[in-house]
């Protein structure tokens, strides 16, 4: 049986036989309505074979199909719109009439991949000699389908005419870039993803451009870590609190380039060295808590510190001393400190100190505790001192440190100086020293320096001053400390 295809596109050529729809010269006019209605019929079975009402056969990507035309075999050009009776499963194939199965294709040469002919779509597919190529479009794919199937490799996004995104792939790339949307009031994530389980994130200018961020940066804050020797910094924040009190002598890695911002929690000892810990001055810090510090990772596990603020010192303050506390005395037997720290220096001031009895001298003694328990053996010290007259001498003491001669109590005989005092904290032997200008009795300028230690161990946490009989009358005394470096 004749079919559409097998008529001529040359009119004057289609003399055939009425059966076949031919037109031949001087055919007899019984013949007209057979080739009239072979020709009706040809029209309706390719009609049928494209208008989407005949449905596939067959499963799992094998489709079979039953045409209206009469088909002997498969050549170049024919095509078939048929409805799909079974979803694609992967590389699809399709049997004509039970003749030789071929396969479809879409996007001229690819596999047709699961999914993308649906139950109940319309395909339309057409032979080119030598597979079906699928003319109608794919089901629409989601992005996990895209990662398997859209290759860019070296291809470019654009308007036609500028690039706007190139891609380029390694081929032995393991890792990519993951991008994943948020709900609302959460901003999209570009992270990395892959097979590795540690991968950087790279941002990388041209030449000698740089990377230029237009907005403010928020840095996270990680979770607090325990000091430790080989302090183990996480890669979960940029800021860092540092919790406890044991001496850090290095970093963990956290990559070359590294800068990462520590807030010290505690006293401890950052111990410098010379590659592993960087410390400016390459000096030892003992920490405070509220101290901060910045490192930045110069080699592999080696830090280098670029900045340290201590919490106690004002902006421009230097890392000078800071005042402690002040006590304004009126008529009492004694001004009292405590709660000196290991790590500092001390300077106690003092500033118009008057007795309220007549010859009386000038004491400083070490304590213990906050309501302090006062220490009063083991002192060895001197003082010496010169007037305008000039006079001069010297005198020891042991029940205290000595910082005046006979003071007396009238107006013009204040005493003003200072005193110095390293580390009381500590549990070493302690010392003092001291400077003071006074009235002595008769009204001569006197100048007096002491000095000193105490021969005891004892972590000092208070000092007293007093004179050895009667009050205070007046006089104000100010603590200020240093830390050690």
């Amino acid at each position: 049986m004749a079919e559409l295809k097998d008529l001529n596109t040359t009119d004057a050529s289609n003399t055939g036989t009425a059966a076949n729809a031919g037109w031949p010269e001087g055919m007899k006019p019984s013949d007209v309505n057979n080739a009239a209605r072979a020709l009706s019929g040809m029209i309706a079975r390719y009609y049928a074979d494209h208008n989407g009402s005949i449905s596939s056969g067959g499963s799992s990507s094998a489709y079979t199909l039953a045409a209206s035309r009469t088909i002997s075999a498969i050549a170049a050009g024919d095509s078939f719109i048929f409805k799909a009776n079974h979803a694609s499963t992967g590389a699809t194939t399709i049997a004509i009439d039970g003749l030789a199965t071929k396969s479809i294709k879409k996007m001229n040469d690819q596999a047709i991949a699961a999914g993308d002919i649906e139950s109940g779509s319309i395909c339309h597919i057409v032979y080119d000699g030598t597979n079906f190529q699928l003319i109608s479009s794919t089901a629409a794919i989601s992005v996990t389908q895209l990662t398997s199937q859209l290759d860019v490799n070296g291809q470019a996004l654009g308007d036609g005419t500028r690039e706007l995104l190139t891609f380029t792939e390694d081929g032995s790339a393991v890792n990519h870039w993951n991008i994943e949307n948020q709900a609302s009031g959460g901003g999209p994530i570009l992270r990395p993803a892959g097979d590795d389980s540690n991968i950087d994130a790279v941002i990388e200018s041209k030449g000698t451009g740089l990377i230029q961020l237009s907005d403010l940066v928020r840095f996270n804050v990680g979770a607090d870590v325990s000091s430790a020797t080989s302090l183990p910094l996480v890669k979960d924040g940029t800021f860092v609190d540092v919790t406890g009190t044991t001496t850090v002598t290095s970093f963990a890695s956290t990559g070359i380039g590294s800068m990462i911002v520590v807030q010290f929690d505690a006293a401890l000892v950052l111990t410098h060295h010379s590659t592993d810990l960087i410390l400016p001055g390459a000096a030892n810090i003992t920490t405070a808590a509220g101290d901060v510090g910045m490192f930045y990772e110069y080699a592999s596990g080696d830090y280098r510190c670029v900045n340290y603020q201590v919490a106690a010192n004002a902006p421009g303050a230097g890392g000078g001393w800071e005042e402690v506390s002040t006590s304004t005395a009126s008529g009492v037997g004694q001004v009292d400190f405590t709660g000196l720290e290991d790590g500092y220096d001390y300077r106690l001031e003092i500033i118009q100190s008057l007795p309220a009895t007549d010859s009386a001298v000038l004491r400083i003694r070490f304590g213990t505790g906050s309501t302090p328990t006062i220490l009063t053996g083991s002192y060895i010290s001197t003082i010496s001192w010169q007037n305008d007259t000039p006079t001069e001498g010297a005198t020891n003491d042991t029940s205290g440190f000595r910082i005046s001669e006979t003071q007396g109590n009238q107006a013009t005989e204040e005493w003003s100086g200072f005193v110095d005092v390293p580390d009381p904290g500590s549990g070493a032997i302690h010392m003092i020293k001291s400077f003071g200008v006074y009235e002595e009795q008769g009204g001569q300028k006197e100048v007096a320096t002491a000095g000193g230690i105490h021969t005891g161990t004892t972590a000092v946490t208070a000092l007293r001053v007093m004179y050895e009989s009667g009050n205070i009358a007046s006089g104000v005394f100010k603590l200020l400390r240093i830390a050690r470096s």
